[in-house]
């Protein structure tokens, strides 16, 4: 999807209301999202809904998540994990000071941020 005011490319998530097992959580996920500002976090930068499905509209990340880069990768140098752990420290920790906890941490919910080489990328942490 294409955001004709900032003209960026961005990701745009369709979730099915059929298949949402609590629409109070999915909305207080979709609160928490809009308030993360942080490099190390996906940005939503609008929601909405019609009646079959809500609509999310992210920052795009052209990436693999953190898991598959891991296997594809074989093995990182110590600076690169270095870097890795830093970026999901910081993430995690500018959570925490807004008093926002994730409870699903795990490498397949961090995403690089393009395709260049995992030595120049940016990890996103993902869906809250």
């Amino acid at each position: 999807a294409k955001n004709k005011s900032r003209g960026t490319i961005c990701a745009a998530k369709t979730v099915s209301k059929a298949q949402i097992r609590s629409m109070d959580r999915l909305r207080q996920e979709i609160a928490i999202m809009r308030m993360m500002d942080h490099p190390n976090i996906i940005r939503l930068f609008d929601s909405f809904e019609d009646h079959r499905n809500i609509y999310l509209i992210m920052e795009l990340c052209g990436g693999a998540d953190l898991l598959d880069g891991i296997i594809e990768a074989g093995s990182f140098t110590e600076m690169q994990a270095a870097t890795f752990m830093q970026q999901i420290l910081r993430a995690t920790y500018y959570m925490h000071e807004n008093r926002v906890c994730h409870r699903d941490l795990k490498p397949q919910e961090f995403l690089f941020a393009t395709k260049d080489p995992i030595g120049k990328n940016l990890l996103k942490l993902v869906d809250f």
